[in-house]
């Protein structure tokens, strides 16, 4: 098959999360999901796109262990809260579709900042599909946020942000609707020195060709 689509569906048939291509240039597919309830559920292997056929290989693993490289929030102790300074930047992974990974960093009131959030190739695989990005005050509230960029066809998220006050803010990475998992790189820089863009998420509706295969979880 030319350029796979794979679906992990609910037994009562909602999509539950999706992939289309591994990575810009592999049109394969891949994805991570973290059953909520035990039961049976659909693994849905289509072709991306109204025509096209051919065989493919199904496979479904369960990692013994899974790491978490940051804290997924101001309460998660287990975890290390990353550290940004403004000008750098940050990698990590989201190693499951409902990660979070959250980094510190102090903003000056009164500055105009830029927070992007990218999706990073892993030789080739392994990046962030489609993030999304918030930023929090020293209370763990939310200033701002943002899904996806304008300027291109990226499902990058960036966003711009004046700080009212000089402290600690938090930059929470994670991915639209906790879908994906993947790697990524987080910045912070002072306005100007980036393109400044930002628009709601949007969807395309593409006509494609499904088979199911059962698997049950427990």
């Amino acid at each position: 098959m030319s350029n796979a689509l794979l679906r992990f569906v609910s037994s009562a048939g909602a999509v539950l999360a999706e992939n289309d291509d591994i990575a810009p240039g592999n049109p394969d597919s891949r994805l991570s999901y973290v059953p909520t309830v035990s039961g049976t559920y659909y693994i849905e292997a289509g072709a991306s796109g109204s025509g096209l056929t051919g065989t493919y290989k199904l496979s479904l693993s369960s990692p013994t262990s899974q790491t978490d490289d940051f804290a997924n929030g101001l309460a998660d102790a287990t975890h290390p809260v990353g550290l940004l300074t403004v000008g750098g930047s940050g990698h990590g992974t989201l190693e499951v579709p409902t990660d979070r990974d959250w980094f510190r960093v102090k903003l000056t009131e009164g500055e105009v900042y830029v927070v992007s959030l990218t999706g990073t190739p892993e030789d080739g695989e392994g990046r962030l599909e489609d993030s999304y990005l918030w930023l929090h005050d020293a209370a763990g509230n939310v200033v701002a946020e943002n899904d996806d960029l304008v300027g291109g066809d990226t499902l990058d998220s960036q966003l711009v942000f004046e700080a009212t006050q000089t402290g600690f803010y938090y930059v929470e990475a994670g991915s639209y609707q906790d879908r994906y998992s993947g790697t990524y790189t987080v910045e912070v820089v002072t306005a100007g020195t980036r393109d400044l863009h930002g628009r709601g998420h949007g969807e395309q509706d593409n006509r494609r060709r499904h088979h199911r295969a059962v698997c049950g979880l427990r």
